[in-house]
């Protein structure tokens, strides 16, 4: 909702803005409970005072429309549920009287005063169907900021349509870039020469990647186009402000702040929100998060539900927070030894499993009992909105964007690699509802990334993730993204494959641990298992197991996951469904001669953040 202003008017600019707002409510263009835009944001899109926009705030507040809710913003009011109906026909006699006086200081006759209340009074019911056609055309999210609108069905596939079994890419194919496969002895001469990790082999060396889906994924037209609209001023570059509007829109914080990519915004939160000492739940660990959270001096603790360690489970929503275990922490260390709550949709380190809302409403409602702040990590929070609308009960018919802000809003804050869903090569965000808190992280951007408004992005960037935003939580292109990666994930299944089940959002997980069950967990099984299918067919994938989970700070001594993967990360409309294919038929290959491989012993490892760079040899 953005109203109308006339400056030429001879009526006060606060009175205008007090009328649009309450027009936008008559009409149903705004409802009770929605966020309105903070004093300077609605100063700085209609380009007048903040005095201005705070005094019609005021007069609203006073009105009863609008209610002030400490350190979240000003709000619409639900005057009308219990409204004092006595006070509210006295007001509107008072104005009307008003307005007769007026009529007869311009010389209005008593006739057309008479016939105008008349022709108007048919208004009031226009206002009341307007509101009620909103209503049912619009979905919201609960607590905090802006609206989705959901005038247009969601698109359906061509199988949809017909009840036929196909479907295809929502895009197609307008630049490529050739790729090749390498012969099997240069295989193995580059696998050995990267020490059998496959995060340093060179990309020229690999046929299908499938190493991560960060930063990799294809950008659209639009996005391109929107390059070439890069402002590269150093401060206040209007692409920050595309970006800002972006995520207030789709996420709904009300502070952003951008970081070079997702880890920077790691760092950022960790510094701002953690006092050394101070217990991080979370639902499961991810390797940069926790480790900026302990360089913080936090201590992170496990408290996602037992069914995430099960590679075959089929519980729909592996990563929810286990409310008994956190509480249970609670109780033991105190509340006010808890830094925030860690929230991930979807679950990483799980397979790609997402929480429900049903879940994050539970753990919104237990936090606030306490006190305690959650924040999200959204990098792949677009596909926990599809498994929601997907597999919980009345969200069928929701768009993503109105599922995703939904969600949002029973958390605090949250960061964001938007290399992922935003579909861009580099940058990333963190997006806060508490003043106080994003002064504190404006301030560090400045320190580590840059300054507020690009935060260590070139302006372009901010404006292909502002556009990517927008895509990302289109219908038709996050079914087609999961569907390719359910697709891989199903063919492995029906070959007897062990993977990760339910098949995740961004990727299809390999469970090493039933592919060599004669390798222990001290000679890397998924690092070799990572190696061999490198060496099969070219195609790079990457561990997740006992060398990406590190060591136990204190003891030095390996951190042994229940869970020893090898994930195929699929980039976002990059390969096609041939690719797939290939990719499916590699890890049959491997896992046939499955008896034969043995286990690797580590030769090298870097002291922070192993797998990127440790080096590995065959211990046969």
């Amino acid at each position: 909702m953005l109203p109308k202003i006339d400056q030429k008017k001879s009526e006060p600019i606060y009175i205008q803005l007090m009328n649009e707002i309450k027009c936008s409510i008559a009409t149903g263009m705004t409802e009770a409970g929605e966020l309105l835009p903070s004093v300077r944001e609605m100063a700085l899109k209609l380009r007048i005072s903040t005095n201005t926009v705070a005094r019609a705030y005021r007069e609203l507040e006073s009105e009863g429309v609008v209610v002030t809710r400490a350190g979240k913003g000003v709000f619409i009011s639900d005057f009308r549920r219990n409204p004092d109906k006595k006070r509210v026909l006295l007001e509107l006699k008072n104005a009307l009287d008003g307005i007769l006086v007026e009529a007869f200081h311009r010389g209005v006759s008593v006739e057309e005063v008479r016939a105008f209340p008349k022709s108007e009074r048919s208004r009031l019911a226009q206002y009341h169907a307007m509101s009620k056609q909103r209503k049912q055309a619009r979905t919201r999210r609960k607590h905090t900021g802006g609206e989705i609108m959901t005038d247009h069905p969601i698109p359906q596939t061509i199988g949809q349509q017909y009840g036929r079994r196909s479907w295809a890419e929502p895009w197609k194919i307008k630049m490529v870039e050739p790729i090749k496969i390498i012969s099997r002895e240069e295989r193995k001469k580059a696998l050995v020469d990267a020490g059998h990790n496959t995060f340093l082999l060179r990309s020229e060396d690999v046929y299908i990647d499938l190493l991560t889906d960060s930063g990799t994924s294809a950008m659209s037209d639009r996005q391109w186009a929107g390059i070439m609209l890069g402002d590269e001023a150093y401060a206040g570059s209007r692409n920050f402000y595309h970006l800002e509007e972006a995520v207030q829109t789709y996420y709904g914080y009300k502070y952003l702040v951008p970081t070079h990519q997702g880890r920077g915004a790691e760092h950022l939160i960790s510094q701002a929100a953690i006092k050394k000492g101070q217990y991080v739940p979370g639902n499961m660990y991810f390797t940069t998060t926790r480790l900026h959270q302990e360089l913080a001096g936090g201590i992170f603790v496990d408290v996602i539900i037992d069914e995430a360690h099960n590679p075959a489970s089929m519980h729909p929503f592996k990563g929810n927070v286990d409310l008994n275990k956190l509480q249970a922490l609670i109780d033991k260390v105190g509340k006010d030894n808890i830094a925030y709550i860690s929230l991930a949709g979807t679950v990483n380190m799980a397979g790609g499993q997402p929480v429900s809302m049903a879940n994050v409403r539970a753990l919104r409602e237990l936090c606030d009992r306490h006190g305690i702040r959650i924040y999200l990590d959204a990098t792949r929070m677009v596909e926990n909105a599809f498994f929601i609308q997907e597999r919980e009960e009345g969200y069928a018919g929701k768009p993503i964007a109105a599922i995703l802000k939904e969600f949002c809003g029973y958390t605090d804050g949250a960061w964001m690699s938007a290399k992922k869903d935003s579909l861009v090569n580099i940058g990333g965000w963190v997006a806060v509802n508490d003043n106080d808190l994003f002064d504190q992280l404006r301030n560090l951007v400045v320190i580590y990334e840059g300054l507020h408004t690009y935060g260590g992005m070139a302006g372009r960037d901010m404006e292909a993730m502002a556009i990517g935003i927008v895509e990302s939580v289109q219908d038709d292109h996050i079914r087609a993204r999961i569907g390719q990666v359910r697709y891989l994930g199903q063919l492995l299944t029906e070959w007897g494959i062990p993977i990760v089940q339910p098949v995740g959002g961004h990727g299809v997980f390999l469970d090493a641990k039933k592919f060599y069950p004669h390798i222990p967990q001290n000679q890397f099984p998924a690092q070799r298992l990572a190696a061999e299918l490198y060496l099969d067919s070219g195609i790079r994938g990457m561990e997740r197991g006992v060398v990406s989970a590190g060591r136990d700070p204190k003891t030095g001594d390996h951190h042994y996951p229940a869970l020893e993967l090898v994930r195929l990360t699929i980039p976002r409309r990059v390969y096609t469904q041939a690719h797939m294919d290939v990719t499916a038929e590699a890890v049959k290959a491997v896992y046939d001669v499955r008896e034969k491989t043995r286990g690797l012993k580590m030769l090298y490892e870097p002291k922070y953040l192993r797998f990127f760079q440790a080096r590995f040899e065959a211990t046969e």
